[in-house]
């Protein structure tokens, strides 16, 4: 199953890559503790845990399924975090 991609990252405000410093910080934590091992299940419960919204305001909160897409998506979200690819 294909899924159609209906708005911009989370991070970013539009698809040409102009970020959103709100997101990015979640974006940075999210970095952060799958770096320091936790569980895309545990990221995605910390982030509910803290209220943190999601892109589309969804009912069901952060799921691990949008976690690892955010982690998937390194080579975009690298350059706007000062990090390396």
């Amino acid at each position: 199953m294909t899924r159609k991609l209906t708005g911009a990252p989370y991070g970013f405000k539009r698809w040409i890559p102009e970020p959103d410093p709100r997101e990015l910080t979640v974006v940075r934590r999210i970095f952060a503790w799958h770096k320091e091992g936790l569980s895309l299940r545990e990221i995605a419960g910390r982030l509910n845990e803290e209220k943190v919204p999601t892109k589309t305001r969804a009912a069901g909160g952060w799921r691990s399924e949008t976690v690892r897409l955010i982690l998937n998506n390194r080579a975009l979200y690298v350059p706007h975090l000062g990090g390396k690819k």
